[in-house]
């Protein structure tokens, strides 16, 4: 038994006290009952909380206590659906692991540093299409989605798609700034933007959830943002880019420069102890400095010329 817990009565906070445009507050007459989603719950598991009633001047009434027990055996939760899997570790040609049909735009290059199989979109032209349908989108509505990718976004200025559906509906990922990304997802018709601390020329972990409440965003397994983000999720082209956006036609538009390793979708929402998980998988494939150690030369020029590949201006 779990006395006020505090994943139930914070999150029902949040959703219910808290929130100042609730509808039902200022209507009369007022509900008989109100109905809320709570999350964050383990399977099997009782709880019990207080909610205290407060009206339009801040005045509060007698607490109202509860007590509840969640369904299923203990230890278990709404499982995870992977939907899209693009991992270049475990399929170095970018295919994807459910079969769906993947097509490349451009010249993306496969390469790998160290143990770390790559893909780079060059921001130009070049991004890999991944096809998707109805039934992928409406497990995300009804379940709510998790996005995880392990990237290196190499331009993050505006306009700059790092992955994306969007087309008056679906989510995506777009530079903002050199130290900021902004993701998109399209609610009730119109777009909720989550902004998000990142940094070009650095790989990163990021994970972000939506569970028809809020979005959270977990970067090299911390939470590093939440946003409110309720309405109905609106299904996009059947077409998921990584390196740019989609048009309705399912060509290219937005292109970003960026490097992938992974980038995949789940139906649920992904807790925290998942996500610690899956970036613990992804550190110890993370590129490595090189090593480099100084010597004393005496009477000796020494003359370095170091080619790399052209650098965007």
């Amino acid at each position: 038994t779990r006395k006020e817990s505090s994943a139930a009565s914070d999150v029902y906070k949040r959703q219910v006290i808290n929130k100042k445009d609730n509808p039902d507050f200022h209507i009369t007459p007022m509900p008989t009952s109100h109905k809320a989603n709570i999350n964050g719950l383990e399977a099997g598991t009782k709880y019990s909380g207080t909610i205290t009633p407060v009206d339009s001047s801040g005045n509060k009434g007698t607490p109202i206590k509860f007590e509840f027990t969640t369904e299923g055996a203990k230890g278990e939760r709404d499982p995870i659906y992977n939907l899209v899997d693009i991992n270049l570790t475990e399929r170095p040609d970018g295919s994807e692991k459910n079969g769906r049909k993947v097509e490349l735009f451009g010249e993306p290059k496969f390469t790998t540093d160290g143990d770390l199989n790559k893909v780079y979109f060059n921001g130009k032209d070049s991004s890999l299409r991944i096809e998707t349908d109805s039934d992928m989108y409406n497990k995300m509505k009804e379940d709510g989605f998790s996005v995880e990718m392990y990237l290196n976004p190499i331009d993050l200025g505006p306009g700059k798609d790092q992955l994306g559906n969007t087309q008056s509906s679906g989510f995506g990922y777009e530079g903002k700034s050199d130290n900021d990304m902004t993701f998109w997802i399209s609610l009730d018709g119109g777009y909720k933007e989550v902004a998000i601390p990142m940094t070009e020329n650095e790989w990163a972990h990021l994970v972000t959830t939506w569970d028809k409440n809020e979005v959270r965003v977990y970067k090299n397994g911390e939470l590093i943002v939440t946003e409110p983000a309720s309405g109905n999720f609106i299904e996009p082209p059947h077409y998921l880019f990584l390196g740019s956006d989609t048009k309705w036609d399912g060509s290219p538009e937005f292109f970003g420069e960026s490097e992938y390793n992974i980038a995949r979708i789940y139906s649920g929402v992904m807790n925290e102890e998942e996500v610690k998980d899956a970036y613990g998988k992804i550190a110890k494939e993370e590129p490595k400095p090189v090593e480099t150690e100084e010597i004393e030369v005496e009477k000796v020029t020494l003359s370095l010329i170091h080619i790399s590949e052209p650098t965007r201006l």
